[in-house]
This record gives C-alpha cells, structure tokens and sequence, in this order.
C-alpha cells in the first residue's frame, strides 16, 4: 500500500521524507503543494485525511475518492490567528465523508480544535 502525503511548507515536507526514511516507511509519496488541490495526477484514493481544520470540505478532494472511499476531516468555523485563545468563538467537527456511485454521505462524528488548512504556498 502507498501511502501519500502533501506538506506547503518546504522545511516541514523536509523533516517528514527524512522521518519517513529513519523509520524505514519506503511507502509514503510526498509531495510540496496545496492541500486544498489534493493530488489529482494520484487520484483515485481509498482514504484522505485532513489534518487542518476547513470551513467545507473542498469538492475537489471529494472527487478525488474512489467509489467507497472515505475522507475524514474538521469542518466548521476556522479561528484567524488571534483567536486561538478564545475557543467559544468558532466550532468544529471530526467529520466523515463517504463517496458512493450515487453522491456522498456525511456523518459529523465529535467536536474537535484544530489549526486552520491554508492554501497555497507560503
């Protein structure tokens, strides 16, 4: 199984291939560029996992699932940067989507508190 991995910054996506290879994991493509994109030239996937926290989950990445493929994320009001210390003022949910032949089903699993997914590269 390969597993698949983007990072938007070049230092981060540096230190993750050298930990992928002290670990010995020959199995993980990464790849410099915008999460909010996914990795289209790659697609289709079984599973995508977001670990930054979106307003909607974009429909490019839900396209990019296969037929059963399942894509997990935090969904909801993403705080600016100053707004971290005042957690009543934004709310998210680990959410689940699944794509099937006939659309997608969601389902909205737990609250959660992640950083905000930004887009392009810094």
């Amino acid at each position: 199984m390969l597993f698949r991995s983007i990072e938007r910054h070049k230092l981060l996506l540096g230190q993750a291939q050298a930990r992928f290879k002290q670990l010995g994991l020959h199995n993980v493509a990464t790849k410099l560029g915008d999460g909010f994109q996914g990795w289209p030239e790659q697609a289709p996937f079984d599973r995508i996992l977001l670990a930054c926290a979106v307003e909607r989950v974009p429909q490019i990445l839900i396209e990019q699932l296969k037929s059963g493929g399942a894509l997990m994320a935090p969904v909801g009001t993403v705080p600016k940067p100053d707004e971290f210390l005042s957690t009543e003022s934004f709310s998210q949910r680990l959410t689940k989507i699944i794509r099937t032949d006939t659309g997608v089903t969601e389902e909205v699993l737990i609250p959660v508190l992640f950083v905000p997914m930004l887009s392009g590269l810094p």
